[in-house]
């Protein structure tokens, strides 16, 4: 068992949230995909479409992120730091 096993380990009812939450960017990424395939992209074009797709599930991770984590309840900067790596 390494230190990172035993760190995660302290924390298991976090690592259920930031599951949640890694699974909650997964649906906002497919819904943005989607809107950027039928509407963005048909109103702005393909390469603009991307710039305000990416631009867009950026800002809506990081609004995401800050909102959710003090839920998760990382108990230090490497338990955060854990939760970002995926």
């Amino acid at each position: 068992m390494t230190a990172l096993d035993t760190a995660l380990g302290k924390a298991k009812p976090m690592w259920w949230k930031a599951l949640a939450v890694w699974f909650l960017f997964m649906v906002v990424a497919i819904a943005n995909g989607t809107l950027r395939q039928f509407v963005i992209n048909p109103a702005i074009g393909v390469a603009w479409g991307h710039v305000i797709s990416t631009v867009l599930l950026c800002t809506i991770i990081l609004g995401i992120t800050w909102a959710t984590i003090r839920w998760m309840g990382p108990a230090d900067a490497g338990q955060a730091w854990a939760i970002g790596a995926g």
